[in-house]
């Protein structure tokens, strides 16, 4: 027989029923995604046809952009040299440098020479990465425009695959395609952002290309010149410029398309505290994102269809999951500690509706993903590394929805520093509160026989030891010195 909420327990129970609708709508979306990249994988069982060639003679002209700021040479000069290389006859690279440092500047200069680059600099600094393209296409009139960041290697025949798929479609404002990091094996976080991409760009970005819903990623991408001056350039008001423009350009009728072939490889974040400032501006800038849609959808409702709509509501939302999974695992705890529940039922209806629930979710995620070679060990990397980032996630989107203030912020690669002792205190907290709830919860099983007790404990102990992680994540990797450190030394590198 259960017994009513307590008053407390109805307030906890409504946040309980939010977070839970919040989850259900992201994975019911999730597994849409997965069924429409399912049935279109069986559609194309045979290669995919090649792009159209281009008439010799006739390329039209592409501008090549790499845009940094404070990046070493080490970064640079491979990106610089697979530009080079790109096969593609009428091409002209440009070096957009926003580096305010000497070094940096003179670094930049010297690659310029070396390389025939043509280096572009502002004098008045606005809108960060935006703002600087968007100055940059007031000094030129090429037709398409190409975006890498520093770190992104594309293959030879990018342009050449990329550019005849715009001169299909009038109406394509940008072709979008992936990258895949390969420093997979520097450590654990470098590994379970690998895998992440691999989610993101193998299934989801698929997904969303077949629903005319793909945004841009930032980089490894090609623009149709007249579709930015259209809507006035690049967002400079949203720290996530690249998803905001995206949103611009399709609500005033153009097309975006994802060509989902591996042509672009790059260098992921490799310890905590760069994988969490990059998940910080992520979820900062598509939470501040969300917070427009509102006003699109009621000043023109027909602009986009109910695909894209609902496309670009999970996406712009997503980041609150560590607001919704931080409520979740909080619950236990809180019902062992407190007494505090936010629901009313017994053991048997619980193992027979939430249970079967959580662990097909579970059982059809891992596997899609072995199903594209893809390990368990990745999976379960990627997977407890999005845990981890509840605390980052939770900040950013309180920060993203109620703070003015823009986070324009650099992925740095390559630090090998860990997470300062402040930074980890949320996790030992919560694995304190986690070790006296699972105390409380035993002693009071031998004293009650209540099995809803075991429940409780069981969700406690997975949860502590997702947490318990953090020191795994958190630990000091040895990376390859960069030019620089080889000359003058870098005691804070390595062990």
């Amino acid at each position: 027989m259960t017994t009513p909420l307590a008053p407390l327990g109805v307030v906890y129970a409504c946040v309980f029923l939010l977070a839970e609708l919040f989850l259900i709508t992201q994975n019911a979306g999730f597994f849409l995604t997965i069924w429409r990249v399912a049935r279109g994988a069986r559609a194309a069982a045979r290669p995919a046809p090649e792009p159209p060639a281009l008439v010799p003679g006739a390329y039209p002209r592409v501008a090549v952009l790499v845009v940094a700021r404070h990046e070493p040479r080490d970064v640079l000069e491979p990106t610089v040299t697979t530009l080079r290389n790109l096969n593609y006859p009428a091409k002209d690279l440009f070096f957009l440098d926003d580096s305010t440092e000497e070094r940096y500047i003179k670094e930049a200069d010297e690659l310029a020479v070396e390389y025939s680059l043509s280096v572009f600099r502002r004098e008045k600094r606005h809108g960060a990465k935006a703002g600087i393209i968007n100055d940059f296409l007031k000094t030129i009139d090429h037709p398409y425009v190409a975006i890498f960041d520093a770190d992104q290697n594309p293959m030879p025949d990018f342009l050449l695959r990329v550019v005849p798929i715009l001169e299909q479609r009038e109406k394509l404002a940008f072709v979008q395609t992936p990258q895949f990091y390969t420093n997979l094996d520097v450590g654990p976080v470098a590994k379970a952002a690998g895998m992440q991409q691999a989610i993101f760009y193998e299934i989801i970005c698929e997904a969303k290309g077949s629903n005319r819903s793909m945004f841009c990623c930032g980089t490894n991408v090609v623009f149709r010149r007249r579709a930015l001056d259209e809507i006035g350039g690049f967002d400079e008001e949203s720290v996530t410029e690249d998803f905001s423009t995206s949103l611009k350009l399709q609500y005033h009728g153009w097309d975006s398309y994802y060509y989902n072939h591996a042509e672009v490889f790059g260098m992921g974040p490799e310890t905590l505290p760069v994988y969490f400032k990059q998940q910080m501006r992520w979820a900062a800038g598509t939470t501040n994102v969300f917070k427009k849609i509102p006003g699109y959808f009621v000043r023109g409702p027909k602009k986009l269809s109910f695909t894209q709509w609902r496309e670009y509501f999970l996406s712009s939302s997503y980041y609150f999951i560590g607001l919704a999974l931080f409520i979740l695992m909080l619950s236990p705890i809180v019902n062992l500690l407190f007494d505090v529940t936010p629901f009313v039922g017994n053991v048997s209806l619980y193992l027979l509706t939430f249970l079967p629930y959580f662990f097909i979710t579970q059982f059809l995620f891992i596997l899609t993903m072995m199903d594209r070679k893809y390990s368990f060990s990745q999976i379960y990397h990627g997977v407890i590394l999005t845990f981890l980032s509840v605390p980052i996630q939770m900040a950013a989107a309180v920060r993203g929805l109620f703070s003015k203030k823009k986070i324009f912020a650099i992925t740095t690669k390559g630090k090998n520093v860990t997470l300062p002792f402040p930074m980890l205190i949320p996790y030992i907290a919560f694995m304190a509160l986690s070790v006296v709830a699972l105390a409380k919860g035993i002693v009071m099983y031998f004293v009650l026989h209540d099995h809803a007790l075991v429940m409780n404990d069981v969700w406690v102990v997975h949860n502590l030891f997702i947490c318990l992680n953090i020191f795994y994540f958190n630990k000091k990797i040895k990376l390859p010195q960069t030019a620089e450190e080889k000359t003058n030394g870098d005691p804070g590198r390595g062990d």
